[in-house]
Order: structure tokens, then C-alpha cells, then sequence
């Protein structure tokens, strides 16, 4: 195997020491969001060990979270590192100073999109919550005018950008009203697939509200 090549390995939970000295905490909140990513998921992101004393170096909450599910075995990336290295790595890894940061319109158009298509997901991992320390008002976004929205679902067959899924958005908006999220978002994506076709906003609002209430 190339030197530069990473080994994953199945390392029994038992054998993993996590590091003492570890200063990263997880609330009981965040912790069930953690489970439930690893349910939805699986482990797609090893824990960190250090090889020369098989102490935990990155991972601490994905171990905690494991462990709760009753998960035996974890996939574990070994490093070797002396101590004071070990313990920088322990920081580094989970450093907000250099891990970048949301752009706030971009995180909010992604988790539309996935609103659209999956929204239990939305609570189960918390990404509601998230949001909320990234404010940003889709209201500022510059209104399309007819012929642009027209040429934008023409020519995206479907793969739209966020620009395009909030002015659909809002024109749901717009024609339903105050109505909760669910509704908005199905009146977007028939939006977006009935767009300025012969039939009027309007009636794809009728029909949805019909199919809303049967639904429930």
C-alpha cells in the first residue's frame, strides 16, 4: 500500500480510549440529531486514533452517538502521533477558525431543495435549528420578471437553481397566502413543474389546496 494512502479500519468500540482531556461537549439535543444521521446515513466519517495509546483523537460525540445506537464497531483512521501533536490535532479538528463557515443565501436555497424532496429529514438532524443562526431574507432577492422565469424553467429541465425554486417560492406565496411550509413547498414544486403552461396559477392553487386537505 502507497504511504499515502489512508487505511479505514472496524475497530471494536471497547478498544478505543476516548482522550480525557478532550474539550468539545455535545448537548442531549444535538446528540439525538448526531443518532439520527448515523441511522439515516451510516458511519461515513471515521473516528480519529492515535496509535501509539489508542486514544481517541477526533470523533469524541460520533463515538458517543454510536454507543447509544448499540453499535459494536467503528471505522477508525490510526494516526502516530507524541502527545503534545495528538492534542493539537484534537483542536485542529475541530477548530471553527479553520473549517470555513455557511454562506448564509446558499445554506438556505440547499435546504429548501431538500425540503422539497425530504423534509422529515429537516427536524430529525436539526438543520432547522441551524438556519436559525443564519439569518438571511429571501424577500431581498430581486423579482424575475415573466419572460426570465419563463427561460429559466424552459432551459433547467427541473435541475433549477435557488434563485429560480424562491421565486416560485413566493409566487406560491403570493396566491396561497399565509399557509404553513408544507403547503408552500407543495405549491412550489407544481409551480415549477406547471409553470406558465396554459394552466393558471390559480387553479394549481385550487387543486393542491383539494389535494392538501385529503392528505391529511
Amino acid at each position: 500500500m502507497a504511504k499515502d494512502m489512508i487505511a479505514i479500519k472496524k475497530v471494536a468500540i471497547k478498544d478505543i480510549s476516548p482522550a480525557k482531556y478532550n474539550p468539545r461537549k455535545i448537548s442531549e439535543e444535538a446528540l439525538a440529531g448526531l443518532q439520527s444521521s448515523l441511522k439515516e446515513f451510516g458511519f461515513v466519517d471515521p473516528l480519529i486514533v492515535n496509535k501509539r495509546n489508542n486514544v481517541l483523537v477526533g470523533g469524541h460525540q460520533r463515538l458517543k452517538a454510536a454507543e447509544k445506537l448499540g453499535i459494536k464497531e467503528v471505522p477508525v483512521v490510526y494516526v502516530d502521533l507524541d502527545e503534545a501533536k495528538e492534542k493539537a490535532l484534537n483542536i485542529a479538528l475541530n477548530s471553527e477558525k479553520i473549517s470555513g463557515e455557511f454562506d448564509a443565501q446558499l445554506l438556505h436555497e440547499l435546504v429548501n431543495e431538500i425540503q422539497a424532496d425530504i423534509p422529515e429529514l429537516l427536524e430529525s438532524l436539526r438543520i432547522d435549528d441551524l438556519l436559525k443562526d443564519y439569518k438571511f431574507e429571501e424577500e431581498k432577492l430581486e423579482p424575475m420578471q415573466d419572460d426570465e422565469l419563463s427561460d429559466m424553467v424552459k432551459n433547467s429541465d427541473l435541475d433549477f437553481d435557488g434563485r429560480l425554486f424562491f421565486e416560485i417560492k413566493r409566487r406560491g406565496k403570493l396566491l396561497a397566502g399565509l399557509v404553513e411550509d408544507k403547503f408552500e413547498n407543495l405549491v412550489a414544486r407544481k409551480l415549477i413543474i406547471d409553470a406558465l403552461t396554459d394552466e393558471k396559477d390559480e387553479d394549481i392553487i385550487r387543486r393542491y389546496k383539494k389535494f392538501e386537505s385529503q392528505s391529511k
